[in-house]
């Protein structure tokens, strides 16, 4: 009954609200991860990685703000966001396993190569999928004006 009352446009498919809770979480993750290397940059300074410490802590403020701008244009249902995020999750997924093989002696569990190409998978075809487009509004409705403009200059 609370459904009815709610606009059509608020109505998001369960689909799409696991991958925005998904995009808040990477973006929190990187957030941390942030914050953690500029807490502890005096003592990793010191340490032998190939890659200085303040690139890393760049890198993994860049992802949060990239993360969390995309997680607010899905929450916001821009067309732009839908089509951004499995993009931006794959970019993610290739930047973090990659940096799992370059700075780990083993090579990366199967586990987490599984999630990441699971999560961008589970995240392309919840957001590219035909239906998803009703749940994103303004896509919908600009479809309906191209659509309605070619059937005006048809007649």
């Amino acid at each position: 009954m609370i459904a009815m009352s709610l606009s059509p446009g608020s109505i998001r498919p369960v689909v799409a609200r696991v991958v925005l809770g998904g995009v808040w979480l990477l973006a929190l993750w990187n957030g941390a991860q942030a914050m953690a290397l500029a807490r502890q940059a005096d003592w990793l300074t010191g340490l032998p990685f190939a890659v200085d410490s303040r690139w890393r802590l760049a890198l993994a403020g860049g992802w949060a703000a990239l993360l969390a701008l995309a997680a607010i244009g899905l929450w916001r249902q821009r067309p732009a966001a839908r089509r951004f995020v499995p993009l931006l999750l794959l970019g993610y997924g290739v930047y973090e396993l990659g940096m799992i093989i370059a700075f780990s002696p083993t090579p990366p569990a199967l586990l987490p190569v599984l999630l990441y190409a699971g999560f961008v998978g589970f995240a392309g075809w919840a957001l590219w999928r035909p239906v998803a487009v009703k749940s994103f509004p303004l896509t919908h409705r600009l479809k309906e004006v191209a659509e309605s403009r070619t059937h005006e200059s048809q007649d």
